[in-house]
């Protein structure tokens, strides 16, 4: 675990491939709700790196770095203790949540049976350094379901694990 560093107002935890969010549980007294996040998909991941913000209002997310970026040269800014705007610039904050087909489209009503676990932009976060404008993601977006083409709910940039409709925790 690298930090707290502040970005903005929020101390922010960097977690490298290999560190689970129990280190700061443990280490911090952040206490256990931080355990509800399931980081196996994300553990060891090439595409997102796992974030714990723990200011005012605290959670666990994922960024995400739309352009490609070689994330091992990231975790060697951030172990060097670059400035997160520098080291974090142009990620996108995601929650890891289940995904589905987008209500609003008429014929994911009929049952679409398809569910995933994925990354789904926070637009809500605005952080210095971290990009918040959706047209800097608009070509990164999954719009329809692999399976069955339906389209999906918004905001999803990575499908990382099928899963079935009663096993989805994680809705958000």
């Amino acid at each position: 675990m690298l930090g707290p560093w502040q970005l903005g107002n929020a101390p922010i935890y960097y977690f490298p491939p290999g560190l689970r969010f129990e280190s700061v549980v443990e280490t911090q007294g952040l206490g256990d709700r931080w355990l509800l996040f399931d980081e196996s998909s994300l553990l060891d991941s090439d595409i997102a790196r796992r974030v714990a913000f723990v200011g005012r209002f605290q959670f666990a997310a994922a960024l995400y770095w739309p352009d490609g970026r070689d994330l091992t040269a990231v975790d060697a800014l951030v172990a060097g203790g670059a400035d997160p705007e520098v080291s974090m610039a142009g990620a996108l904050v995601c929650g890891y949540q289940a995904i589905h087909p987008d209500a609003r489209d008429v014929r994911a009503r009929s049952g679409c049976p398809h569910r995933f676990m994925g990354l789904v932009w926070e637009h809500s976060v605005s952080m210095p350094g971290i990009e918040r404008g959706c047209e800097y993601a608009a070509d990164a977006f999954i719009d329809a379901c692999p399976k069955c083409s339906l389209k999906l709910m918004p905001g999803v940039l990575e499908i990382l694990t099928e899963t079935n409709a009663s096993n989805s925790a994680g809705d958000g």
